[in-house]
């Protein structure tokens, strides 16, 4: 089969034929437009031409890339990405991002969804862990909620837990325009269950990534496309981090590029905490408030995210004080606050329908959503009947393999 090029195709249609051959990572496609005009590269390689072949540096591939490019039809591979809604932007493009221009690591391809134009001058990345916390996720949320009031766009990888909080965050308060840089192509949502969020990400912002339609979604593309999240944040900030974590290689990704990189504290018992801990010991500066992304950003107001406020019983003030900030098991609290197993029980059912405490397995934690007063300082209203509310977190692994393709 000859690939069939109709002369009227834009630039764009073959970049991503391009980019779309088996072998070509993002390294390896930066050679290739280095070699001249998209069409004319890609005549080169479907006519196996040494010059263009020899800067891929990797003979085996080389040998094998102009069979796959022959049987390309490029204008139907580009009628594809148009009726996904996938568009394609060169590092000569006027709409490609002036913060990733001048980057060491820049994309030569980059696809998206949404408006490049609608992002603010102002971005900060918001990543963490899968494996969060509820804490972690609701400090997520009310970041995210306030860096999009104040205008300011929320950059992050679109994954579960911390980074999709973030986003939700931002996407109900409005204002800065969410960007989120995905690991996979723009058609194969990672992991499926945000399908929705990254089309609502799409809708308000900007959804962009360097992963091809039809490309597999290799371990190496996710630390690859964290280098992207860096580049184009102004301020990062790591909520939550294991000790090994794809957050973690944003945060390096970023001090390497001169961005300011804030870590939330955490205690030191917590499994969630140790990445930003150690992070905090190598010079990293603490989150201590919100405001401190405005200001570091430059901007003097703050903007207040509205928490309620939670009127509670002595009893229940117990149960909270003994839970604090770390998940614990029913056993444990227990042992702190001396009730029985029924007594126990009852009270967190109380507090996890008031939004104070929340379930996740065998675990009880402290949200973040709720001011906790007692009832003397806050008037109650009438008390709720108690009901079977689940306010559950489901936690994952970050993906994991920091090596880039070629």
């Amino acid at each position: 089969m000859t690939s069939r090029v109709p002369a009227e195709l834009p630039p764009e249609a073959f970049m991503a034929a391009l980019a779309g051959l088996r072998g070509v990572g993002p390294n390896r496609l930066s050679r290739l437009l280095e070699g001249g005009s998209p069409d004319r590269v890609w005549s080169q390689v479907v006519g196996a031409q040494p010059s263009i072949l020899r800067r891929l540096e990797a003979p085996k591939v080389a040998a094998a890339l102009p069979a796959l490019a022959r049987a390309v039809d490029v204008d139907e591979l580009w009628t594809r990405y148009r009726g996904l809604g996938i568009g394609l932007l060169g590092t000569e493009s006027a709409a490609y991002p002036p913060a990733l221009q001048g980057d060491p690591e820049a994309p030569a391809v980059l696809f998206t969804k949404g408006e490049p134009s609608s992002v603010s001058d102002l971005r900060v990345g918001i990543v963490g862990t899968r494996q969060c916390t509820r804490y972690g996720v609701d400090l997520a949320r009310d970041l995210g909620a306030m860096c999009a009031t104040a205008g300011v766009s929320v950059v992050s990888g679109l994954a579960a837990g911390i980074d999709a909080a973030a986003h939700h965050g931002a996407i109900a308060a409005g204002g800065g325009a969410p960007v989120g840089v995905a690991g996979t192509a723009l058609d194969s949502p990672y992991p499926r269950e945000n399908r929705g969020l990254w089309e609502q990400v799409a809708d308000a912002g900007l959804l962009c990534g360097e992963t091809p339609i039809d490309a597999p979604a290799d371990r190496w593309r996710f630390p690859a496309r964290n280098r992207i999240i860096a580049a184009l944040s102004h301020v990062v900030v790591v909520v939550e981090s294991h000790e090994k974590g794809g957050s973690l290689y944003t945060a390096v990704q970023a001090m390497e590029r001169g961005r300011t990189v804030f870590a939330v504290p955490g205690p030191i018992h917590s499994p969630a905490s140790v990445g930003c801990n150690r992070l905090l010991a190598d010079g990293c500066l603490p989150l201590c408030d919100l405001s401190d992304v405005l200001v570091a950003l430059g901007l003097a107001a703050s903007v207040a995210v509205p928490q309620p406020a939670v009127a509670l019983d002595a009893g229940q003030l117990q149960v909270v004080g003994a839970v604090g900030w770390q998940a614990s098991t029913v056993t444990e609290l227990m042992m702190r606050t001396a009730l029985g197993v029924g007594e126990l029980a009852l009270v967190v059912e109380e507090l996890t329908v008031l939004g104070v405490l929340s379930r996740r397995g065998p675990w009880v934690e402290r949200t973040s959503r709720a001011v906790v007063a007692s009832s003397e300082q806050v008037p109650a209203g009438p008390r709720e009947p108690v009901c079977g509310h689940d306010h559950e977190v489901n936690p994952g692994d970050t993906p994991a393999g920091w090596s880039q393709g070629g």
